[in-house]
């Protein structure tokens, strides 16, 4: 007999019992989003303030990998800005992070890319910040909710008063506002799930319906 084979008692050649041999694992595929969507409400415009504001978020479940920074464009803008990742949890600037925007279109991200992806760890948090000058260039408020995509939260505005990170206002709220472009992965929908799947059993259906009524047209017709 060979020592590597199992009785024909042993549970384990019981498929019922063996969960592995009934679950199957979805493909995974990378998929590329803008973090912020739109406002929810109308932001009040303000310059009164020098140094770095934005956000601060904390990443979902599955890393994020982050391509670009970006800060809202407002009509008028005409300044230069550094946009970064700082690391909310020792405060220090995430290595390679600075990008420089200006210009765009205005309530629109204008985005810059870095010079190479940047992985944000599931669970951990962050801050996205732009560097703005007292008396140049508008940006908004914290005073009107953020949608942006489900990877990750935003917790609340930040911003650095002499050296030090200070969070202000409730969730979903930020200056700036700030944002970014990554990488996530997510599952494969199923292919009886897909859009395009769907549609194709829809209209193979309905020809197949189509052809069904012909015939039962021209049967008809020979009875009659």
């Amino acid at each position: 007999n060979n020592p590597s084979s199992k009785p024909s008692n042993d549970p384990s050649n019981d498929p019922s019992k063996n969960n592995s041999s009934n679950t199957s694992t979805l493909p995974k595929t990378m998929v590329k989003r803008d973090f912020f969507v739109k406002y929810q409400g109308t932001p009040t415009p303000r310059n009164n303030y020098e140094g770095y504001v934005g956000m601060k978020i904390t990443v979902g479940d599955k890393p994020i990998s982050v391509y670009s920074l970006g800060r809202i464009f407002i009509t008028g803008n005409t300044q230069s800005h550094h946009v970064k990742l700082v690391d909310a949890t020792t405060g220090k600037d995430i290595e390679g992070s600075t990008v420089t925007v200006k210009g765009g279109t205005d309530g629109k991200i204008t985005y810059a890319k870095l010079e190479r992806p940047i992985v944000l760890e599931a669970g951990r948090s962050y801050y996205i910040v732009s560097e703005e000058k007292d008396g140049g260039d508008f940006w908004y408020h914290n005073d009107a909710k953020i949608l942006c995509q489900k990877d990750a939260k935003i917790d609340s505005a930040v911003f650095n008063y002499q050296g030090t990170w200070n969070l202000e206002g409730a969730s979903s709220c930020a200056f700036g506002a700030v944002s970014m472009q990554y990488e996530v992965e997510v599952d494969n929908v199923p292919v009886l799930g897909d859009t395009a799947s769907a549609c194709t059993i829809a209209a193979a259906l309905l020809l197949g319906l189509s052809a069904l009524a012909f015939v039962s047209l021209r049967i008809a017709k020979k009875k009659f």
